[in-house]
């Protein structure tokens, strides 16, 4: 014989046996940030002899980085990392993640310097679509000075010096 009880029954009964809950959970603006398991970190070219490089960190901590321009290595070499390296990346980066690609330059900057680089970072998920933040570093709002430290702080946590072959920051 079987016992068919209402679905509100169900649910009164899951929440007191098993301590579950009924509340649907509400969509963030922000995709958690464990939904990314690859992070591409892009220095675009200046009007000078800035570098031109990306890196490529995975979860597990694979590492490349590719020297395009004005770099000490030139192409595509395996780097240092681990997966607290990717960890503290992706979690130094959470907070400037847009819900969708963006691109914050010269029209969106009342204060504005030109022939600067172009910082792009993309997150990626097996879950989901690649999700990509450009920002122009000739935009000098203070209004934007907490995703410059993001993006500073970000490009200081990862390996790219010894290839650069200087210390670079912005």
């Amino acid at each position: 014989m079987r016992l068919f009880l209402p679905r509100s029954a169900l649910l009164a009964a899951c929440a007191l046996v098993a301590g579950c809950s009924t509340a649907t959970p509400r969509p963030s603006a922000k995709a958690a940030p464990a939904d990314v398991d690859r992070i591409v970190y892009e220095i675009g070219p200046c009007r000078g002899t800035c570098p031109v490089y990306s890196v490529s960190i995975v979860a597990d901590g694979i590492t490349y980085f590719e020297g395009l321009q004005h770099t000490a290595r030139s192409g595509r070499v395996p780097a240092d990392g681990t997966p607290s390296l990717f960890a503290a990346v992706r979690d130094r980066l959470a907070r400037v993640r847009p819900a969708h690609s963006e691109t914050i330059s010269h029209p969106q900057c009342t204060l504005y310097a030109t022939d600067q680089q172009v910082v792009t970072v993309t997150w990626m998920g097996s879950n989901r679509e690649p999700v990509s933040l450009a920002f122009d570093l000739g935009c000098r709002d203070e209004r934007f000075a907490e995703l410059r430290a993001s993006l500073s702080a970000a490009r200081r946590l990862l390996p790219v010096d010894a290839f650069v072959g200087r210390a670079t920051d912005f």
